[in-house]
């Protein structure tokens, strides 16, 4: 549980608080666990991993408030509020192994982050941690090769979209984009470098997207979307 402004974890079983910290003093400090005993987390004084059965700091990187893992929980990628890079960190030792500029974009979040955190951008590492999808202030949406620049898929380079989400699952990635009156859902197959399909709605959608499927409801339907064929299967 991240709250202002501190990180807690809790056993479940025994209703008990068993590691507090402090965290970086935003609204957007995040914290992901890394295995069953392990939590990496915005600390005050930079991105932190901390052993819980062990007691003690497995590694700590540069100042940062917004994390993802990837799938295999082997790589953490890192920002730091509005700054127009991405750090991407071994999740083992802390090493650091890529580092990604923005090209003078930054996240869409308030300029003051200390009290609220819309949640309206995307921020995510897929499978392996070789792809980083970030969303940008302009509009931009943008899948990001962690070593490899000339493999970047663009999405939007720009656009009037004001709310990004999305994620991966496997070989794709899924995500909405919010304007006004308007959402469109989206699907890129990143292997082929392709859309897998497209469409829109007027109305509000809510995605949720992991490696355990591509989950949508809209108009008060909750489907799941298969990846490869785009075929909706109702589920509520």
């Amino acid at each position: 549980v991240v709250y202002a402004y501190e990180v807690a974890v809790f056993d479940l079983l025994k209703q008990e608080k068993i590691f507090v910290c402090p965290v970086k003093n935003s609204a957007l400090s995040d914290c992901h666990f890394l295995s069953e005993s392990v939590v990496v987390y915005a600390g005050e004084d930079g991105i932190t991993a901390y052993d819980l059965d062990a007691g003690k700091v497995l590694w700590k990187g540069e100042e940062a408030t917004i994390l993802s893992v990837s799938g295999d929980l082997k790589v953490v990628a890192a920002v730091n509020g509005t700054e127009e890079r991405a750090v991407f960190y071994n999740a083992l030792n802390g090493q650091k192994i890529a580092e990604r500029s923005f090209d003078g974009q930054c996240l869409s979040i308030p300029a003051n982050d200390i009290f609220a955190d819309a949640k309206n951008y995307v921020f995510s590492l897929n499978g392996d941690g070789s792809v980083l999808a970030v969303s940008f202030r302009n509009g931009g949406l943008y899948l990001l090769s962690r070593n490899d620049r000339a493999e970047d898929l663009i999405l939007y380079e720009a656009s009037d979209y004001t709310s990004f989400y999305g994620g991966f699952c496997g070989k794709y990635f899924a995500f909405t984009a919010e304007k006004n009156s308007e959402v469109q859902f989206g699907m890129v197959d990143i292997d082929a470098a392709s859309y897998v399909g497209s469409f829109s709605s007027q109305y509000k959608m809510l995605l949720q997207v992991g490696e355990g499927g591509i989950y949508l409801a809209n108009k008060g339907l909750l489907v799941r979307v298969e990846p490869d064929t785009m075929r909706e299967v109702e589920i509520a």
